[in-house]
């Protein structure tokens, strides 16, 4: 981590109760991510404008290369039907400046709940509590229409020293929402080389700190250097099971159907890891591959040590 970069993430978990029939997708990322568009739109235009189409400071032309200042976390269930009274879950990821409109967020997801409906059925949910998660613990922020003070958000170098430098020789990653890489502008649709992941996980972390931080947690000598270690690092054939996984949202209101299809499962990773287990640790909060901030690209990583 660079000296004098600071990059903070605050992460929530919403927790509703259906109060009207809801129908929704298998992936409900793109359903989610859309009312939530649709209820900041509502709420105020710059709102919408602030979390969906961001600016380089000092410029007022959004780009597309700017990565979009939150993450999404549907529910990651299968279920599409959701009867009154059932729960329904979902995460946000906050990054910089937008901790500070977490209070527009949720009342973007009061709005989308109560008034707006989700989905094709724009069926109805309230939200009964809502949780801060930390490094290794969670703190409730809102419950029973009582708010709690808000802790402080976490800092990425809390995250980059969670796991020690140690003899870990192996990796288990689980992609639990769909993995988008591309590698020569193609989708990679088998296990990704480690080197792959890293470049590209370390891509995004150089973005999201640049633009949301003080400055980049890693410098692009850093990363080519990493990235070049990372060569050294085997997938284990015998201990993946990642697979590539298609979903399509269809086409609807002037707009075309949109891929969403990537890699779910897992995938095993071994060699000398000491160097990447930080970063990938900070990969945890900030997904990696394309469309994440509809969700995709969300993984959780299990550590072994020794040769076990």
């Amino acid at each position: 981590m660079l000296p004098g970069a600071d990059f903070t993430i605050a992460c929530f978990r919403f927790h509703g109760e259906v109060t009207s029939p809801i129908l929704l997708p298998v992936y409900k990322g793109s359903t989610f991510h859309g009312g939530f568009s649709k209820a900041l739109a509502r709420i105020g235009p710059r709102f919408r404008e602030f979390f969906f189409s961001p600016t380089s400071p000092g410029k007022h032309t959004p780009s597309s290369d700017i990565p979009k200042p939150f993450m999404l976390i549907p529910p990651l269930e299968e279920k599409i039907r959701y009867q009154p009274g059932e729960p329904i879950e979902w995460g946000l990821m906050l990054y910089g400046e937008a901790i500070h409109h977490f209070m527009i967020a949720f009342a973007a997801f009061e709005t989308l709940g109560e008034r707006l409906g989700l989905g094709r059925s724009q069926g109805k949910f309230k939200i009964t509590h809502v949780e801060n998660l930390g490094v290794d613990a969670a703190s409730p922020v809102f419950c029973d229409n009582t708010w709690c003070s808000l802790p402080p958000p976490v800092n990425a170098s809390e995250i980059l020293s969670f796991f020690p430098e140690d003899d870990s020789q192996s990796v288990l990653l689980h992609f639990i929402t769909r993995l988008r890489l591309k590698e020569n502008n193609q989708l990679v649709r088998t296990p990704p080389v480690f080197s792959v992941l890293m470049d590209r996980l370390l891509g995004r972390i150089h973005s999201l700190s640049t633009f949301y931080g003080t400055g980049p947690l890693v410098s692009r000598d850093h990363k080519t250097a990493l990235c070049h270690l990372a060569s050294t690092i085997h997938l284990d054939p015998a201990r993946t099971d990642a697979h590539w996984s298609e979903w399509e949202r269809p086409a609807k209101s002037g707009r075309d159907a949109m891929s969403f299809g990537g890699l779910v499962g897992t995938a095993e990773y071994t060699g000398s890891l000491a160097p990447f287990l930080p970063w990938l640790n900070l990969g945890q909060w900030t997904g990696v591959g394309g469309k994440t901030s509809f969700g995709l690209g969300k993984y959780q990583m299990e550590i072994k040590n020794g040769h076990s």
